[in-house]
């Protein structure tokens, strides 16, 4: 089993201290570092699976080593906590992501005990060390699961369609969740294989929804790695044809990164998604550089805001005023806008009130397998299939 490993950052010996008592009543191996300038070694040393990195530091700061971090690829979860005021830690977190850096979080100092117990708890590994062949081999066993996450139209409740996502259960041991396989299947020649594993099911699962008078739209990621593929629109037509399903209502969702390596070609490939009625969504918009080349661009019909803003537009008024500003973009380049991460009712009456066209987040429902699915929809959908307010997620 891969172990539980958190290193911290700070130069305070006692929240050193008090972090490493936390961390190992969680179940972690803890390592610390008082000294910035020995964190690189200590650091590829350590391996960490988790880290909590203070900003302000003695000869270094935090957005030193978050660069450090993004130059060495880190992929662990980094959580920021630091006594610095919310609009630089926000910063901090902002630029992190944009390095590609996993930044799910911010805290403040001082600090509460319970809600970083809570997260730290949240980044148990529990997982065995994957490797190419273990991959390949739960691709052929049918050891891959997908999972559901609705998506439902603001202005009328609605449900209009799913997110699909994957998930790996070994009949061996816990399920492994894709930042833990997916780098890997991109490393290697894997994630071909894997995406059109994904596809394959899911257009499966749409021809039984179609056949249960149940129109429900889809919506499938595409690796960056599968965009300098020329034959990926044949392929994903000969699925099509395989399954007798219209292609109305299928989205491929594209990150916004995923589109500089090769840009011609990806847009060749878009485009001849764009032409056979694939509808074409750029994903975590706003983290990225390029944003507003790349929708130029290319033919996307949809604009999803990157959860980073939406979660914390309660409480960040920036975050506030990006998501209004690319609600606005959206529209005026006639685009239908999704914002993922909502996490209450309240950021589903400011998204409403500004007229963002989709919601997508835990307060509806968490992704969830087809079982749980089929259940939400009994349980949370009127005859209409519009969500029912007040109930409690899945």
């Amino acid at each position: 089993m891969k172990e539980d490993r958190l290193l911290i950052i700070d130069d305070d010996t006692q929240i050193c201290e008090l972090l490493k008592d936390i961390g190992e009543s969680c179940g972690y191996i803890v390592s610390s570092v008082l000294n910035p300038v020995e964190f690189p070694n200590i650091y590829h040393d350590f391996n960490p699976t988790v880290m909590i990195l203070d900003l302000s530091l003695s000869g270094k700061d935090g957005v030193e080593l978050l660069r450090f971090l993004a130059e060495n690829q880190c992929k662990c979860p980094i959580i920021i906590l630091s006594g610095c005021d919310e609009r630089i830690r926000s910063s901090a977190v902002r630029l992190g992501q944009s390095y590609g850096l996993k930044i799910p979080t911010h805290l403040p100092k001082p600090i509460d005990l319970s809600t970083l117990k809570k997260i730290l708890a949240e980044f148990k590994v529990h997982t065995k060390e994957t490797t190419p062949e273990r991959l390949e081999k739960a691709i052929k066993n049918n050891e891959l699961v997908l999972y559901y996450q609705p998506k439902i139209l603001s202005k009328t409740d609605e449900l209009s369609g799913v997110e699909i996502l994957i998930r790996w259960q070994p009949p061996d041991g816990p399920m492994i969740y894709p930042d833990d396989f997916i780098p890997l299947a991109e490393k290697t020649n894997l994630i071909k294989e894997l995406t059109y594993w994904v596809i394959d099911n899911a257009f499966k699962q749409k021809r039984a929804w179609i056949d249960s008078n149940l129109p429900l739209g889809i919506a499938v990621n595409l690796s960056p790695y599968l965009l300098n593929d020329l034959l990926l629109p044949d392929k994903i037509d000969e699925l099509i044809k395989k399954h007798e399903i219209p292609i109305d209502n299928i989205c491929f969702e594209i990150t916004e990164t995923g589109m500089l390596n090769k840009p011609e070609i990806a847009m060749d490939i878009l485009t001849r998604l764009g032409i056979k009625g694939f509808k074409l969504s750029i994903d975590d918009f706003g983290t990225g550089y390029s944003s507003l080349v790349e929708l130029h661009k290319m033919p996307f019909s949809e604009l999803k805001i990157d959860k980073s803003f939406v979660m914390n537009l309660l409480k960040d008024e920036d975050a506030w005023i990006i998501t209004r500003s690319i609600v606005d973009l959206g529209h005026n380049l006639g685009l239908t806008v999704v914002a993922e991460g909502v996490e209450n009712e309240k950021i589903v009456e400011k998204l409403r009130n500004i007229n963002c066209d989709m919601l997508q987040g835990y307060y509806f429902s968490k992704p969830i397998p087809i079982v749980e699915f089929n259940q939400w929809l009994k349980d949370k959908l009127d005859d209409q299939l519009r969500f029912k307010y007040g109930t409690k997620p899945l």
